[in-house]
């Protein structure tokens, strides 16, 4: 909300805003599933949480409700376990969306985003229509195949074996 000009790393260009959020009865670090009381709190910021998935894709761990906020933040959750075997979070900001998922495209420009699908789209218009068909549904997990595996890239029915004969007839 308030982007520092020079050395963003140093905190004291933000300890004048230390108490603009409101965080009444919240304890940091902040578990996932306290994002929407955060929201709740502080009603001109939605937040958007993703993580890291299985493949090492992204996947979204949380996905605001609320929509036309005049802040949006998407943050992406980092987990670890020290050497005791405690599990440690950080969350660190997605400053771009379009440069966080650009190795999911050939494009070599910005690309506009959808929240929910992670998908990107070369054009704004083209991600405005998207997004009410994409909000219908619940966050996802979007795999794209591998340029290099044939196999995988190509969508082809194989098993014949379970087509039906079907008869024609020619006039």
């Amino acid at each position: 909300m308030y982007p520092a000009a020079h050395n963003p790393n140093q905190i004291y260009h933000y300890r004048p805003y230390e108490n603009t959020l409101n965080v009444t009865g919240l304890t940091f670090p902040l578990a996932v599933r306290d994002v929407p009381r955060f929201e709740s709190l502080n009603p001109n910021i939605n937040v958007n949480v993703l993580c890291e998935g299985d493949d090492e894709g992204y996947v979204p761990l949380y996905i605001t409700k609320e929509r036309n906020r005049p802040h949006h933040v998407n943050l992406f959750l980092l987990e670890a376990t020290d050497d005791q075997g405690n599990d440690l979070q950080h969350y660190v900001w997605i400053k771009h969306m379009s440069r966080f998922i650009a190795g999911r495209t050939s494009a070599t420009n910005k690309t506009h985003v959808c929240n929910t699908c992670l998908h990107p789209f070369r054009l704004n218009e083209t991600l405005d229509n998207h997004i009410p068909f994409c909000e219908r549904h619940h966050p996802q997990h979007v795999r794209y195949s591998d340029p290099e595996g044939p196999e995988e890239s190509t969508v082809q029915f194989r098993n014949t074996g379970a087509q039906f004969r079907l008869p024609f007839y020619l006039v």
